[in-house]
Formats: C-alpha cells, structure tokens, sequence
C-alpha cells in the first residue's frame, strides 16, 4: 500500500504543482502517515472483503424527478456504505453525522434500490490529518422509513428550486469551499 501511494503521489492523474521541493516532500511524508495510520488502525485490518470499492451508482429514485448519482467510497459486507473524510482536527461525529446525512441516506437508497436488499448500517471514517494522525469510525443504523422520507423530500426541494433558478443565499460553514461565493455575496433578491 505505501508503494501505491508513492507510486500515484508521484504520477498523480492531474499535474500537480507544489511551490517548493520541500512543500511537495511534506505533503508526501504527510501522505504516507495517514496511510500507514489507516493500516494500523481497527478499520483498514478488516478481514472482510468489501462488497465494492469506489462503486458507481446511477437509479431513477420515483420519488425524485431526476437521476440520482452517487460514488460511494467502499461498500462493506451488509451493504453498509462507508464515505472516508479528511479533516485537519478531531471532528465532532455527531455533528459531521448530521451533515453528511443526505449523502449516507442517498447511497442507502441507491444501494437498496440496485440490489433489492436491506443495508444493515452506513459508515464515516475520518482520518484525521493531526501531528499523529487518527482514524475515527462513526457508525450510524440504516436510515428509518422517515428518515428516508426526509432525504427524499430535501432531495426534491433542491431539484425544484435548481429547476425553478431559486438560488438563494443559505450561509453556513460550506461557504468556506463554495466556489460562487462572490455570486452569493452580491446576491439582493432581485433579477439578475
């Protein structure tokens, strides 16, 4: 796995371009100590083979009015859908549960929908990018019938107001990366 990592850090898919030898060299040795941490940790010595790596889905939810896509990271036995992130501290689970509900409920959808069967549990593993880096599993239940509901009804709020051009401002901590941030600032209600 280290060989892997090394050998795609340094033939990356897309040109990367650090502004220093010593900038790049850190960013690799910073690599490394996550993997390595992932391979020690509970969660990357499962014996289990994984369902799906990556794994691709694309269903025509019939509640939604628009394909749902969803590029799930690992797929574990029990079609427990797992999403790695990266993060610079100790998150807080309950939190980043609460944030990437939409996201675990959809793939527990697609996957349910692909396959005709239950998924037993949806999963977050953060890897914590901290002096010594951490590994932290959150394990969550399979989403309720009403928890299902609730994703779908955000799910077709969000196509009718992308259909219908309502893009309001909804500031928050994802302002941060949101690339139409200076759109958003300048945002007054009106036409545009």
């Amino acid at each position: 796995m280290l060989k892997a990592f090394t050998a795609a850090f340094n033939a990356p898919e897309e040109a990367v371009s650090y502004p220093d030898v010593d900038t790049r060299k850190a960013n690799h040795d910073k690599g490394l100590c996550m993997v390595e941490a992932y391979l020690d940790s509970e969660h990357g010595r499962m014996e289990e083979l994984p369902l799906g790596v990556e794994v691709q889905l694309e269903e025509d939810l019939p509640e939604i009015p628009s394909p749902v896509l969803g590029y799930i990271d690992l797929v574990r036995p029990g079609n427990v859908p797992v999403d790695y992130k990266t993060c610079a501290s100790t998150p807080d689970v309950q939190l980043e549960a609460f944030q990437h509900e939409v996201q675990l409920t959809l793939y527990q959808l697609l996957i349910e929908s692909a396959t005709d069967e239950k998924v037993e549990g949806r999963e977050l593993v953060f890897l914590v990018k901290t002096k010594k880096p951490k590994i932290i599993v959150h394990r969550l239940p399979a989403a309720t019938d009403q928890e299902k509901q609730r994703v779908l009804d955000i799910a077709c709020a969000a196509v009718d107001g992308i259909y219908h051009e309502r893009f309001h401002p909804q500031p928050g901590m994802h302002c941060a990366w949101c690339s139409y941030r200076a759109q958003c600032a300048k945002w007054t209600g009106g036409e545009r």
